[in-house]
């Protein structure tokens, strides 16, 4: 495999950071689901899922692209 280009590198040593932090989103966003007063609330709890959805859509990338510049280490 081909090696890591400068931009490869920057990316790979910010992308750990990036998972840290859409995990924290992700977890706010279980708790918000999760939260009873938000049930009475139909708009908001769909919305809160659908980003919810996106984010760990987000999580599953940075994991894929991670694993992808690791290879070229």
């Amino acid at each position: 495999p081909r090696k890591m280009s400068y931009s490869e590198k920057r990316e790979w040593e910010q992308i750990e950071g990036q998972i840290l932090t859409v995990e924290k989103e992700i977890e706010a966003l279980q708790i918000l689901i999760h939260d009873p007063h938000l049930s009475s609330q139909p708009e908001k709890l769909q919305q809160a899922c659908q980003k919810l959805d996106e984010k760990q859509q987000a999580l599953e990338k940075l994991f894929l692209r991670w694993q992808e510049l690791e290879l070229k280490l």
